[in-house]
């Protein structure tokens, strides 16, 4: 392994860690880390290197608090010809030897994926036959996003609390901040959830616990997943834009002096602010596409689902409702994908479609990216497409108005969306029945609230009977009498377009 400023040589390097030390050398803010050569990855890949995880292990120790993302650096990733965006796998870990070794196995056996094969016979540039990694301290992120330098006419950032996971995969609405012909445009959104690194002594908390995040702040755990914390902020943090004037101004400066370093005025950035409010940049590659004009005012012709417009065209064909994304090996010559959240198993049906509707929100999803390096029209962020659209009507999506038009039946009402089995976790707001999270600060003073089926309480809690222990040392005390016929205890939206993870009980 060598230090990230050593990284030189794409073909063992690959192109993300080049271009980051290209960048660490200019003296941009890059966090720093390791890269382990594409050698050395196949053979911890196929546990012949344990001494590697050691040293890795070793290296760490000296490292932040929040473990470690350990992530791919392909040679024709972040390239000009093709981003390979979100094909390959990145891990959130602790600095354990056996975590470093699972997470570069994950990450190793991604980019053989048929997947990827798919992509690159699309974008027409090889498949990529091994791949180095990447390894540095995990962000503890307050924000995060994607900044093109240039956009259209002017700029654009998308932005949200806590790390850039689920913006990039299109699952909660992004703020923007961005000029267009000389004019600001900027348009905060409600975040509801973020995504964090987790600290040690965090790992194992239940639902309903309090995390110390962002800085001098408190956020409710939701779940935990691996290494990572989903956390539902307050309702003044989710109603605040994520980034202020200063930090806009602050990551704009950072694609300037990207700009400058890469001989580029077209970049594709990621950033990350982390608690202290220090900026800094994580990725940076040549911007496949810079935008589009978007054309207003045409011809309308029955009825439409208004989305936002991702990638410019039109196209007409018969729609194709692909959820969940692993049915994508069904998706028709010449159809019109109508899919949920962005996932790397959609990507066949990306290649095959004439078009493609979205629930991703945000136009730098990676759905959006994809979509306009394949040339396909593109609208992103119309949620309920796959409830109204049906397989086979024929529908027309519109990627420079950001509109999709169905030709064959009138417009319908959205059809209520069930919710997943089980019993909803909440913290706050709820919709009966549900399992109420509760913490040490308030388990004391529960009783029975109304429409709450159960109680969730933490781990060392003295809780009355009848009661249950949960894997994850937390207990479960049922208010109602059917409590056997609930097989599933679940966290996330109801609209079932976020953030879910079932919690099965014993």
């Amino acid at each position: 392994m060598i230090p990230l400023a050593q990284a030189a040589d794409p073909a063992q390097h690959g192109g993300k860690a080049v271009n980051l030390a290209r960048l660490m050398s200019a003296g941009v803010p890059v966090p720093d880390g390791i890269v382990v050569p594409a050698q050395r990855v196949a053979r911890l890949a196929r546990g012949e290197d344990h001494g590697l995880a050691d040293q890795i292990a070793l290296w760490a120790a000296s490292q932040g608090r929040s473990g470690l993302v350990v992530r791919s650096s392909t040679p024709g990733e972040d390239g000009a010809e093709a981003s390979f965006a979100g094909l390959f796998t990145s891990c959130f870990v602790s600095a354990t030897p056996d975590d470093i070794t699972r997470a570069v196995a994950d990450v190793h056996g991604s980019v053989f994926s048929d997947l990827v094969t798919a992509y690159a016979r699309a974008r027409d540039v090889p498949a990529p036959d091994g791949t180095a990694v990447l390894i540095q301290p995990a962000l503890r992120a307050a924000a995060s996003g994607v900044l093109f330098t240039k956009w259209g006419t002017g700029w654009r950032i998308e932005a949200t609390l806590g790390l850039a996971a689920l913006l990039l995969g299109g699952e909660v609405a992004p703020d923007v901040y961005g000029e267009a012909d000389g004019r600001r445009n900027d348009q905060p959104s409600v975040k509801h959830v973020a995504v964090i690194p987790t600290r040690r002594h965090e790992r194992d908390l239940p639902p309903g616990e309090w995390l110390e995040w962002p800085h001098n702040a408190r956020s409710k755990l939701v779940f935990s997943d691996g290494n990572l914390a989903y956390v539902r902020p307050s309702t003044e943090l989710g109603r605040r834009p994520a980034l202020d004037h200063a930090a806009v101004h602050g990551v704009r400066s950072l694609g300037w002096w990207a700009q400058a370093v890469m001989g580029s005025d077209a970049l594709d950035i990621e950033w990350v602010q982390d608690t202290d409010g220090v900026l800094w940049l994580v990725q940076a590659r040549p911007a496949t596409s810079t935008g589009f004009n978007r054309r207003k005012g045409a011809d309308k012709s029955g009825d439409e689902l208004v989305g936002e417009a991702a990638s410019s065209g039109l196209a007409t064909g018969p729609a194709a409702v692909i959820t969940p994304a692993s049915d994508s090996p069904r998706m028709p010559d010449n159809g019109v994908l109508v899919c949920g959240s962005a996932r790397p198993e959609l990507v066949p049906a990306l290649v095959e479609a004439a078009g493609i509707v979205s629930t991703d929100a945000g136009v730098l999803c990676h759905t959006a990216i994809v979509a306009r390096e394949l040339g396909k029209p593109c609208v992103t962020g119309v949620l309920a497409a796959p409830d109204i659209i049906r397989d086979g009507e024929r529908i027309t999506v519109d990627g420079d108005r950001g509109v999709v038009r169905l030709n064959d039946v009138p417009l319908r009402a959205s059809e209520p969306q069930p919710l997943p089995l089980g019993l909803r976790v909440v913290a706050g707001p709820r919709q009966g029945p549900v399992v109420l999270a509760v913490d040490h600060e308030t388990a004391a003073f529960v009783d029975r609230p109304p429409d709450v089926a159960g109680l969730l309480f933490p781990e060392g809690t003295d809780v009355q009977e009848p009661s249950v222990e949960l894997p994850c040392g937390a207990r479960l005390r049922w208010l109602i009498d059917d409590a056997e016929t609930h097989g599933q205890l679940w966290a996330g939206a109801p609209d079932g377009h976020r953030t879910v993870l079932p919690l099965e009980l014993p």
